[in-house]
């Protein structure tokens, strides 16, 4: 799947970027793909609802959909990177793309990526289309993503737990929901409006839960950067309610997911709990209090089979 996956994400990208030597600047920020997280996600949802990737044309649907939530995911992350937001200098093991190109071109390639996706949204063949669109819009622009990165660039996330919860919930989960909402809707020409309530209360819990559980794998380094300790909200006051909120939205996942969904949660769940195995000695040395690991660890372990 991961293969199909790739091959058309390079046939939609290649038909949105131009022929000229800037197109090597999306290429790079796009290709090789990362985890195709999201994707994933919106492919396991449209087989949950009933979707067949064989049955025509409802299937040539879902393949730009998929591609079009990676590209814009891509547009996030160059931007991410950029210095006057996290600057980063690596990405996947090589430089961010401003540091291979420039940061003026990875501005303009990360607003050239997020019409892109845009551009895809509106070429899905389906009879809801208009919905998915807007709803896109919603989760991704002003009031979604978007706001998600004011929250945390400004510094408001760490006011209070509520708060580092909505950063969380606009920043991270919006694309999440949007994936499985629009795998789901994908599924059949008529909506279910219950369905899709469900694929938007799953992506959000997966989504905060995807944040927090990153926030305890950075714990795992010995040393930590001056940023990781002043922001990681595992090391702040809220660590108890961050250890109770994860293990919340775990326990929910399990009882919405669907059979494709949670296969692929429990691969992911998989790497992760290896990830906080490895380091936990480290983790364990950064908290005030060591017990919060473990009832992560012990649901993850249940939950990756």
């Amino acid at each position: 799947m991961k293969n199909e996956l790739e091959q058309n994400l390079i046939h939609y990208l290649e038909q949105s970027i131009p022929a000229h030597q800037f197109a090597e600047i999306y290429r790079y920020a796009v290709i090789p793909a990362g985890k195709l997280f999201r994707p994933k996600l919106a492919l396991a949802a449209f087989e949950d609802a009933g979707g067949d990737i064989h049955n025509i044309p409802l299937a040539h649907a879902i393949w730009p959909f998929a591609s079009a939530l990676e590209i814009h995911h891509a547009y996030t992350l160059v931007h991410d990177d950029l210095p006057a937001m996290d600057d980063d200098d690596m990405r996947r093991g090589r430089p961010s793309t401003h540091k291979e190109f420039g940061q003026w071109q990875a501005i303009l390639a990360g607003d050239g990526l997020a019409v892109a996706s845009f551009r895809l949204l509106s070429r899905v063949n389906h009879p809801q289309n208009r919905l998915i669109t807007s709803v896109a819009a919603h989760a991704l622009g002003p009031k979604g993503l978007i706001q998600g990165q004011a929250l945390d660039l400004s510094g408001e996330m760490k006011n209070d737990f509520h708060t580092l919860l909505l950063t969380h919930e606009l920043k991270t989960a919006r694309l999440i929901q949007l994936a499985l909402f629009g795998g789901t809707v994908l599924a059949s020409k008529n909506v279910n409006a219950k369905a899709c309530k469900q694929a938007w209360r799953l992506g959000h819990a997966i989504g905060l839960s995807f944040q927090l559980l990153d926030d305890l794998g950075e714990l795992t380094d010995e040393q930590l950067s001056k940023h990781e300790a002043d922001v990681n909200p595992w090391l702040a006051k809220q660590s108890s309610q961050c250890c109770e909120m994860t293990v919340k939205l775990l326990t929910n996942i399990d009882s919405l997911a669907g059979k494709s969904v949670r296969h692929e949660l429990s691969l992911y769940y998989k790497k992760t709990l290896a990830h906080l195995e490895g380091g936990k000695g480290h983790i364990e040395s950064h908290l005030k209090d060591k017990g919060l690991l473990s009832p992560v660890m012990a649901l993850l372990h249940s939950l990756r089979q």
